[in-house]
């Protein structure tokens, strides 16, 4: 068999419409709802480190013997479903990728004769970083052997929230991932969305969930593309919300259409706030935002008909 001769490229190529080629990473409270939003993707089984998926009747890898409590289980999993391929199994939740990140962890320094990921043998600070690069090298290499075997990916994590000093000396508090440092660090490079899960009120004064999309000086969160900021956390239709979004089909929810609730973090409602001042001093923001919708569908149109 000859080999295809390598060139570099003369057209640019197509925006990958494929949600599952993207990482998805949701993180808020305990209880908001992260891993029955998950539950409505299609073909959908959960790597559940943590409990959580008990109320949901969804597939769950070894949940007869507690879920994945080990990162060689983890490994288990992986390998069978790279084995089989996407099917009857199209998405797949690590739910919570804290935690599988603690056990890669664990798993590194048994495999290294280590105590700590940061130490040597004698137990000195390594100053080679070999147990960091080791944990960040496995960790990553078995999340993309899913992706890469066409699997969607989802994440979950809790929320924590930290104190900023600003350069001027001013402290504030933020919102992040739950997760280590080092952990968000590798998570957040291979993402493609992070959504920050809040509560609230809607104009009929109920309370609602949400998902934050777009990051700010308060709250981590980010998004590819035109996207909106704020869409609808819904438990059976969650995975159609997020793909009308992502398909540029939903311009989401309008900041002056919901306020604040009792259950709404401080951090949440100043970052609110923010926003609905912010598009009270710009009135055609909901215009330019369907024009900007409507200009993301015929881009997906168009890069469809050149398939073809």
């Amino acid at each position: 068999m000859s080999k295809r001769l390598i060139e570099l490229p003369s057209t640019p190529r197509d925006i990958e419409s494929d949600l599952r080629k993207y990482i998805t990473l949701i993180y808020g409270r305990e209880g908001i709802g992260k891993s029955t939003f998950f539950a409505s993707f299609p073909g959908i089984i959960f790597f559940s480190t943590e409990p959580g998926t008990a109320g949901l009747e969804v597939l769950d890898f070894n949940w007869e013997e507690g879920g994945v409590t080990s990162w060689e289980i983890f490994q288990r999993g992986v390998e069978l479903l790279v084995k089989e391929g996407p099917g009857r199994i199209k998405n797949v939740v690590i739910d919570t990728i804290d935690r599988a990140y603690d056990l890669c962890n664990v798993y590194i320094c048994k495999e290294l004769g280590i105590a700590h990921v940061g130490e040597d043998k004698s137990g000195k600070s390594d100053r080679s970083g070999k147990g960091w690069s080791q944990l960040k090298k496995e960790f990553v290499f078995q999340l993309y052997r899913l992706t890469q075997a066409g699997f969607g990916l989802g994440l979950t994590s809790h929320m924590k929230m930290t104190e900023i000093e600003s350069h001027s000396g001013d402290k504030y508090n933020v919102i992040i991932p739950s997760m280590s440092g080092q952990a968000f660090g590798v998570v957040r490079a291979i993402t493609a969305y992070i959504f920050y899960a809040e509560y609230i009120k809607d104009t009929s004064g109920d309370t609602q969930r949400i998902l934050i999309t777009e990051g700010d000086e308060l709250i981590t969160a980010k998004h590819r593309g035109e996207f909106p900021r704020f869409i609808k956390m819904e438990e059976d239709n969650g995975y159609q919300v997020f793909k009308d979004a992502f398909d540029g089909k939903d311009i989401g929810l309008d900041p002056s259409d919901f306020n604040s609730s009792k259950k709404t973090s401080k951090v949440g409602q100043a970052s609110i706030k923010k926003t609905q001042m912010d598009n009270a001093r710009k009135p055609g923001k909901k215009v330019v935002a369907k024009k900007k919708v409507a200009k993301k569908v015929a881009a997906k149109k168009k890069s469809a008909t050149r398939r073809k």
